[in-house]
């Protein structure tokens, strides 16, 4: 059997370039792993609840991913979410976790 060159055109929008997650979160890449915009992400950090190491570089923090995402999972209660961070993140980080189903839809107050 002879080899058989063949050249494909593909548009570079139909690409899709698969990475694994990084082991470490910044406050550069939180938003785009676990969808926690950076000052939220700094903010929990900063928190003396925050029960994680993290590391300084600089101005950059880091933290590890897996213990990090275990942690969210665990303080995922409805308010404890919208305190870390902020009621109008709180359904944004929650979808990008998969807890969508376990938090209760937001009730606006009555008069």
């Amino acid at each position: 059997m002879s080899d058989v060159a063949v050249t494909l055109s593909i548009p570079a929008d139909q690409i899709t370039v698969a990475a694994p997650l990084p082991e470490v979160l910044t406050q550069h890449n939180a938003l785009a792993v676990v969808g926690v915009p950076p000052g939220q992400f700094l903010a929990m950090l900063r928190s003396p609840a925050f029960p994680l190491p993290v590391a300084k570089r600089g101005k950059l923090r880091l933290v590890e991913r897996a213990p990090f995402v275990a942690w969210l999972l665990r303080a995922a209660t409805p308010r404890a979410t919208a305190d870390l961070v902020g009621e109008d993140q709180q359904a944004t980080v929650a979808a990008r976790l998969g807890l969508t189903a376990a938090l209760p839809a937001k009730s606006r107050r009555k008069g």
